[in-house]
């Protein structure tokens, strides 16, 4: 018994939310109802499908929570970095990491972001209690195509996507004014491919990196 409970007074055993016990009343009336050579299959299909949905339906909630959670916590960034481009100031890949890390991390979240295709940077959020995720890809072209070319148009890739699937203000307004002119040397161009939400099993853990 633990030191924290006092002898002859039982621990409350903790309540499971609603969601999670019609879920298993359903499994269990699924595997009652399997066992009976009666059993109508139509019926047991469509029991099967509203099982999934509900699952799908709980899963997404505790994506959006712990999202939630995470946002909140996660303080101001700090812009400490110049553009001398555009004459604005942004947060740096390393002080966004160092930022979100932990508020991530309290809320069950973590992410993943790894080129994919040419000159494309892809982002995964993770929620693996849930198995819930969302991605979305971001292509840029770099203005140079060189080595140092291609590793600044990542960082800023990886900063910019970050900082969008999180809904983080890590820039001045008028940097993306600037940016859809041409001026900045890192990228001439700037297209997102989309986000996709599902629950399919994550690729893994979260990354980190350094601002060049």
């Amino acid at each position: 018994r633990p030191d924290d409970v006092e002898p002859g007074v039982d621990r409350e055993e903790p309540v499971p939310a609603p969601e999670a016990r019609a879920s298993a009343s359903l499994v269990q009336a699924l595997a009652t109802a399997a066992a009976d050579p009666r059993t109508d299959m139509d019926k047991m299909e469509r029991l099967w499908a509203m099982h999934q949905k509900m699952e799908s339906q709980a899963a997404e909630a505790a994506f959006n929570a712990a999202l939630a959670r995470a946002q909140a916590q996660i303080l101001p960034i700090v812009r400490d970095r110049d553009n001398e481009h555009t004459k604005s100031k942004y947060a740096t890949l390393s002080t966004i990491l160092s930022a979100i890390k932990d508020p991530l991390q309290g809320a069950g979240l973590a992410f993943t972001q790894f080129p994919t295709g040419e000159n494309e940077m892809t982002t995964l959020l993770i929620h693996p209690e849930s198995g819930e995720w969302i991605k979305g890809a971001f292509k840029m072209t770099p203005s140079k195509n060189d080595q140092q070319g291609q590793g600044s148009v990542i960082t800023y890739q990886r900063r910019y996507a970050i900082g969008a699937v999180l809904g983080l203000n890590i820039d001045e307004d008028d940097d993306g004014n600037a940016a859809s002119q041409g001026k900045p040397a890192r990228a001439s161009r700037a297209v997102p491919t989309g986000v996709e939400p599902t629950n399919k099993p994550p690729f893994g853990p979260g990354s980190d990196g350094e601002e060049d």
